[in-house]
């Protein structure tokens, strides 16, 4: 067994996870080429406006909704990731960039991408089959 392969399979068992929104891994994902014009307000249905918070993360994700998914950055998509955002929507275009670079780097390390598709709940991935496969390629 791969390296890779022990380490995703040790999250998975841990269940480590950062995500407050539980729902968004029960729902299955979707296909990259037909929405990568569209933005998460759209998919989504719901456009959250403005952030009311003086925080830096929470300005930032509520911008990354409006932009559309083929636009996105190895940082924009490790952030939503990391917070738990449009993850069915998101984690084709994060799984296609580590396609290109398995240590893909958004603003902290290389790797970091990796890392929070990693911290993704087994519940989306026990959905989503062929993403977990493309995971362990």
């Amino acid at each position: 067994m791969q390296i890779a392969d022990r380490v995703f399979l040790a999250l998975r068992k841990l269940d480590i996870h950062r995500l407050p929104n539980r729902a968004a891994m029960h729902m299955t994902s979707c296909n990259p080429e037909s929405v990568k014009g569209k933005t998460l307000t759209q998919l989504e249905g719901s456009d959250w406006g403005e952030s009311q918070l003086d925080s830096y993360i929470a300005n930032a994700c509520h911008k990354l909704r409006h932009k559309p998914l083929g636009n996105m950055t190895t940082e924009d998509l490790r952030m939503l990731l990391g917070q738990g955002i449009g993850v069915k929507h998101v984690m084709p275009f994060a799984l296609t960039a580590l396609e290109e670079s398995p240590l893909a780097e958004g603003m902290h390390f290389p790797g970091d991408l990796l890392c929070n598709v990693l911290r993704i709940n087994g519940a989306f991935y026990d959905r989503n089959q062929s993403l977990e496969n493309k995971l362990k390629t």
